[in-house]
Parts: C-alpha cells; structure tokens; sequence
C-alpha cells in the first residue's frame, strides 16, 4: 500500500501522540518566544478532563500554547496541535 502522507509516521497518532503533542509543543513555543520577544509572553499550559467512553473513565491531558500581551497579561492566541484524541465529529 503506498504511503498516503510522506514523511508522516501513521502511528504517530497512536500509543505515542500525546508524547508527540507535549514535545511539538516545547519545540513550538522555543521557536516562537524569540520572535515575538518583548512585547508578548508564551506560555505552555494544560488541561485535563475525564472522559467517560468506556466502562473505567480516562484522564486527558492536554498541552497548548497561550500568548499573552506583556503589559496586560491580555490573551492574544491560544494555539492548539490536533489529533484524533482532541477531535470531536
């Protein structure tokens, strides 16, 4: 079967995605803080949730980026990566 997306590994969405997510994350983040460096903050964050799906509920952590602006702590941006795990239909 060829492969549909090159360079993609298929199971990346399996047992290791919320690992690939945290670190993207981190790697985003590092690249991003010096480009918008002093005007704005970045920060890494999280939620967790239950979800209830199956007989025993699962804890869901989830990490995102939150740009804030420096002189007002306002939020700028939340930027989010998507994966089967945080997707509804």
């Amino acid at each position: 079967m060829p492969v549909l997306f090159p360079g993609m590994d298929p199971f990346i969405e399996g047992q290791a995605r919320d690992d690939f997510r945290a670190h993207w994350i981190i790697e985003f983040a590092d690249t991003l803080i010096p480009r918008v460096r002093p005007r704005y903050i970045v920060r890494v964050e999280e939620r967790a949730y239950v979800e209830h799906h199956l007989p025993i509920p699962e804890r869901v952590r989830e990490t995102f980026l939150v740009v804030h602006e420096r002189a007002t702590m306002e939020v700028i941006t939340v930027i989010e990566v998507l994966s089967l795990g945080n997707k509804r239909a």
